[in-house]
């Protein structure tokens, strides 16, 4: 009702989120409406991205403008805890705005983060600073922070762009994974592992990680089949750059082709389990290829079973 919407944003003005901007006129002559905003330096949200290399830290502001962006560097384990408090407060420091205007901060990393303690439970690589970096920086910052899989905000950024609530994203990369989105919510599993395809089976053709040599055909994982370093080997073993099959420059047929139903098998399993609308591919070893390799995915996927999701390439990442 008028007297609710009234009363609540009252209370937003009372918190400074929101104020007065003035008057709209009246279509029908009758008294002017008063024009409310949203107050953008009230409230701010930091996203933190981490890899092996460098953290990269961006701050929004409560209307969802970008106002700071920090990349950094990162030497081992034990600066990386660090390196995010002092970037945060940098950031904060150089909007002129006190610590408790930071109203909530999201970490992205690879890795299976545990839905209920929503800190990263298992990682390739263990370090030192991953089984609590969430709890550190909520008890050095004092705002809330969330942990979530990079794979899956992925996905989350693809329904933001207007693709389906119905979607999977194949995260093809240096690590690979899918991210699950049903009904426009992400679906992590009991403890997190929803997605992690990296470790199922693949049966290949030809070279992958760790298999140099290898021919015919054989079973490996699927991160060795389709990760950058598989599809690495997969065209030495054909003796070309792994660019030249990435873009499709006048490379071997065969290898085109294995390198498009390593793919398929990827996407295979999420597809066939959670029948999505949308299957988004992602990353270094899907996107180069364009719709030229899309297609080839499209016809390997026939051939594994009568899957009607469509297939499309992301516009994120």
């Amino acid at each position: 009702s008028r007297v609710t919407a009234s009363g609540v944003v009252d209370q937003l003005i009372r918190r400074g989120f929101v104020k007065h901007v003035g008057a709209l006129p009246s279509s029908t002559g009758g008294p002017s409406a008063r024009a409310y905003a949203l107050t953008s330096d009230s409230a701010y949200a930091t996203g933190i991205a981490i890899d092996g290399y460098q953290i990269a830290i961006m701050t929004t502001s409560l209307s969802g403008d970008v106002v700071s962006r920090h990349v950094e560097p990162i030497d081992g384990d034990e600066t990386v805890v660090p390196a995010v408090e002092r970037a945060i407060r940098g950031q904060l420091a150089a909007l002129d705005a006190p610590a408790a205007k930071l109203r909530q901060i999201v970490i992205g990393a690879s890795g299976v983060v545990d839905p209920a303690a929503r800190e990263l439970s298992f990682a390739v690589n263990a370090t030192s600073w991953k089984s609590n970096l969430a709890t550190r920086l909520r008890q050095s910052l004092g705002c809330p922070v969330g942990f979530e899989n990079d794979v899956n905000l992925a996905a989350l950024a693809e329904t933001r762009r207007g693709a389906d609530d119905d979607l999977v994203l194949v995260w093809l990369d240096e690590g690979i994974a899918c991210g699950i989105v049903l009904g426009g919510r992400l679906y992590r599993g009991a403890a997190g592992w929803a997605g992690e395809i990296a470790f199922l089976p693949a049966s290949v053709t030809g070279w992958a990680d760790f298999e140099a040599g290898t021919e015919g055909t054989h079973t490996t994982t699927m991160q060795r089949a389709v990760g950058i370093r598989g599809v690495t080997h997969l065209a030495r073993g054909h003796d070309m750059d792994v660019d030249a099959l990435l873009l499709d420059q006048s490379c071997s047929i065969a290898a085109r082709t294995e390198l498009a139903r390593r793919i398929a098998l990827a996407a295979a399993g999420p597809v066939f389990v959670f029948d999505p609308d949308l299957v988004v591919l992602a990353g270094l070893v899907a996107r180069p290829g364009g719709e030229a390799l899309l297609e080839q995915v499209r016809q390997e996927l026939a051939a594994i079973g009568p899957a009607p999701a469509r297939l499309a390439l992301s516009e994120t990442g």
